[in-house]
């Protein structure tokens, strides 16, 4: 299929299934800023992971922690997000289309709304660059990011993960939770 005929074709049924997205969004959100004020956490770390889920899903870069992650995350809506991706997932299996924003590596220089995917290319990049070169990985501001798991098949590399005390602890039990082993990061 031509990328303008797949392109247009997956828009199409996103417009058709928007009606469900907006309900998933929704959910989605409601839970999300529940979530956020009760426990004091931030909603800001989940864009990136949401871009991370989503270019799993779509099978442009594996993150199989970041799936884990995101299925078990409390400030997760599982019906929002199951509603709110519907209508790309639906797209992309029947056209095999992937948004730019989901395409990894991202090419080009990035409207401001596609930087999460930027900016996983751009860190992905740098230490596919390096990774031969060092021992130890430190991710300051560490948030949710899965890159350290991604890497336990480098028994070489010892990772650490720097950020707020109350966010490390809340994503070692998530991960705990997700079956994604926290031992090397």
């Amino acid at each position: 299929m031509g990328n303008f005929v797949a392109e247009t074709i997956f828009r199409l049924i996103q417009l058709l299934l928007l009606p469900t997205s907006a309900v998933g969004y929704l959910l989605f959100l409601i839970r999300l800023v529940r979530f956020s004020r009760r426990t004091r956490t931030s909603a800001t770390a989940l864009a990136s992971l949401y871009t991370r889920f989503m270019q799993h899903q779509l099978g442009t870069r594996r993150d199989v922690a970041c799936d884990r992650l995101t299925r078990v995350l409390p400030s997760v809506s599982q019906p929002g997000l199951l509603l709110v991706t519907a209508p790309t997932r639906l797209g992309h299996l029947l056209t095999g289309y992937v948004p730019r924003i989901y395409r990894y590596p991202y090419q080009g220089v990035p409207p401001f709304k596609d930087q999460p995917a930027a900016r996983t290319t751009f860190y992905d990049e740098a230490l596919a660059r390096h990774l031969s070169e060092i021992d130890q990985l430190v991710i300051l501001g560490a948030g949710f990011d899965t890159r350290s798991y991604r890497l336990t098949g480098n028994a070489r590399v010892q990772c650490f993960e720097v950020d707020a005390p109350r966010t490390q602890a809340f994503k070692r039990e998530i991960m705990q939770r997700a079956g994604v082993d926290t031992s090397r990061a």
